[in-house]
């Protein structure tokens, strides 16, 4: 009976510890858990941050829009600015709409433009729209 005493008291404090290893091993999920969840949260796409920045060069005189590329390229040659260029669209009236990464690209893009092209070019830029239901 005494020795049984004695090994009960031993079950005990191992499985005391062993509880303790198990809340300290759940403590450090809950908390790469939370850090990783937060993690999610920051990086949250927005409306605003997928449609990005934009300018529009639009010819002063009726031309196509291959022409305009071809000046936009010939002229600008925008691999020389260093300026991210996520996407191009051809609009109306001969226009071209480049879509880029941020507005400090945007703005280096205009102001490159307007040095270059504004004699034949209108160069605008448009801020992003807030989005209403």
């Amino acid at each position: 009976m005494f020795s049984s005493k004695i090994d009960l008291k031993k079950d005990i404090a191992d499985l005391k510890t062993n509880v303790i290893q198990d809340i300290r091993l759940i403590k450090e999920k809950m908390a790469i858990t939370e850090h990783n969840m937060s993690k999610q949260v920051t990086h949250k796409k927005t409306y605003a941050n997928v449609t990005g920045e934009i300018v529009v060069i639009k010819p002063k005189n009726s031309q196509g829009n291959d022409k305009t590329k071809s000046d936009i390229k010939n002229k600008l040659n925008p691999s020389n600015l260093e300026v991210g260029i996520k996407e191009i669209k051809n609009v109306k009236d001969g226009g071209i709409l480049i879509k880029c990464s941020n507005k400090t690209e945007v703005d280096k893009l205009k102001t490159e433009a307007q040095k270059k092209l504004n004699k034949n070019y209108v160069i605008k830029t448009y801020p992003k729209r807030k989005r209403t239901m």
